[in-house]
């Protein structure tokens, strides 16, 4: 909801470009530019969801598989198959929390460059702290 409400931001108010370039310290003030980084972070909104919606997928199979029953001479398969529907799951949603990460730095960017720096910046020491 938020990538596509974004999207009808970027094409129809003005305003909030005019507000982007009002903060912006540093770099470019074009038009065209605050249209790609919107159009940037629609992008990544997107991937965010797919990546997180088969990564529900993957651990819901997961949980179907699991409790299959099967013969005792085919538990190794089973388990080769279970870890690679696991690695899928865990893949996707890692790439969908990547995603919120990138687009949280792309939000700033819109901004400019000063503050998706001060965000880099920000963001890097908040994970550090968390992990």
């Amino acid at each position: 909801l938020f990538a596509l409400g974004l999207l009808a931001a970027a094409f129809t108010n003005d305003k909030l470009s005019t507000f982007a370039q009002g903060i912006n310290l540093f770099g470019n003030d074009s038009g065209e530019l605050w249209l790609f980084k919107a159009l940037l972070l629609v992008t990544v909104f997107l991937v965010a969801f797919f990546a997180f919606s088969l990564s529900i997928r993957a651990f819901v199979h997961l949980g179907f598989m699991i409790n299959v029953p099967i013969p005792a001479e085919d538990k190794e398969a089973q388990a080769r198959i279970l870890a690679r529907e696991m690695e899928k799951g865990a893949f996707n949603y890692w790439l969908g929390l990547r995603c919120y990460y990138a687009a949280a730095l792309l939000t700033f960017w819109l901004f400019g460059p000063v503050w998706m720096a001060i965000g880099t910046v920000v963001l890097l020491i908040a994970l550090r702290r968390n992990d």
